[in-house]
């Protein structure tokens, strides 16, 4: 079977590649001030498909990134659309085929951040689409896994499954220059492990192993509460041999990516949350930003519930796998939004249990 470590598959000239698609500019023909659209939060692949989450917020250390701009109609020029880099010019270099047209690339030069910019021809655009990004050191991460067994030596997953969760992981941290190994896998044989009934089950499984120099993953038939996934309480300190994440046999294919989010400090966001409510900066928050007044250069009708659906902390949504660069707000039990950390701005990208 392939080794995980190698699960991420894309690279161009033997170097680390991050796809990054800026997700579209719009030019409408015949309107006086032309529509855009630049979307940093975003949960759209590039080709191949399932090769890379659109807009990651983080390009790694001497790798490469791409954006692409979708731009309507099509018979505006590639010469047209150029690109700019109007912060953290040392940070990043455009690699390749420069600047200009509907993709170009990036190499990530030195840790820092970074702002693009996004200009066509012929059109005022004030003030013109731009997103925020980051350069950081790609981090490996060795998960040790640990697979129930019952008595009838019935195992909770198989190992296709593992595999499979693992890759969707590399997947969506691919965004965050951020991969993960198999360490090991061993089977425990234990009934409690196979359907864990409470939270003191899971505390004394996660008990089983602690500093493994990674991080500790329980593949468990069930959970309390039909839950799919679970981690240990955040507020424990490291190395607290409570620690560890399970993942429920019926897990969704983002759930052990969510609960890899928690073991990196982020936190829940709700999945209904703020109704019919438009994004606007102020939920979004700036470093998640385009541009612009009233919803930016998100798309004029997005509703702030459908963009935390795409969030890879969002709860119980499998459409989910984006991880912005900044914070996004929620309503959590309080009259007004809090501030919640689903960014890479607060995130440990170095977790161990």
């Amino acid at each position: 079977m392939q080794n995980v470590g190698q699960t991420i598959r894309e690279n161009l000239c033997h170097l680390w590649l991050t796809d990054l698609t800026v997700a579209s500019v719009r030019a409408v023909p015949n309107v006086g001030t032309a529509a855009e659209s630049i979307q940093p939060i975003t949960t759209e692949t590039v080709p191949p498909p399932g090769s890379a989450i659109v807009n990651p917020a983080v390009v790694a250390s001497n790798g490469l990134a791409r954006y692409t701009v979708d731009v309507v109609p099509s018979g505006i020029p590639d010469s047209d659309i150029e690109w700019s880099i109007v912060e953290g010019a040392g940070n990043i270099q455009f690699y390749n085929t420069g600047n200009k047209g509907r993709a170009v690339n990036v190499r990530g030069m030195s840790e820092g951040g970074f702002k693009l910019e996004a200009d066509i021809a012929g059109m005022t655009l004030s003030p013109k689409p731009y997103i925020y990004g980051t350069v950081l050191e790609q981090t490996v991460t060795p998960l040790h896994i640990f697979v129930a067994r019952n008595s009838d030596n019935e195992d909770a997953v198989s190992t296709d499954q593992i595999y499979a969760w693992v890759d969707r992981l590399n997947h969506d941290y691919k965004q965050v220059a951020m991969s993960f190994t198999i360490a090991n896998i061993k089977y425990v044989t234990s009934n409690e492990w196979f359907h864990v009934k409470d939270s003191q089950a899971f505390a004394d499984m996660c008990s089983y192993t602690n500093n493994t120099g990674g991080l500790e993953v329980y593949c468990v038939k069930t959970l309390p509460g039909a839950v799919r996934g679970l981690h240990s309480d955040r507020n424990l300190t490291g190395g607290d041999k409570r620690r560890g994440l399970a993942v429920a046999a019926n897990a969704l294919s983002t759930t052990l990516g969510h609960e890899v989010g928690h073991a990196c400090g982020l936190a829940d966001i709700p999945l209904n949350n703020l109704g019919i409510t438009l994004v606007s900066e102020y939920l979004v928050g700036e470093l998640n930003w385009s541009g612009g007044t009233g919803t930016g250069y998100y798309p004029s009708d997005l509703k702030h519930a459908d963009l935390v659906k795409r969030l890879l902390m969002c709860q119980g949504s499998e459409s989910r796998g984006d991880i912005p660069l900044g914070y996004v707000r929620a309503y959590i039990g309080a009259p007004s939004p809090s501030v919640v950390s689903v960014g890479v701005n607060t995130m440990n990208r170095n977790p161990r249990h």
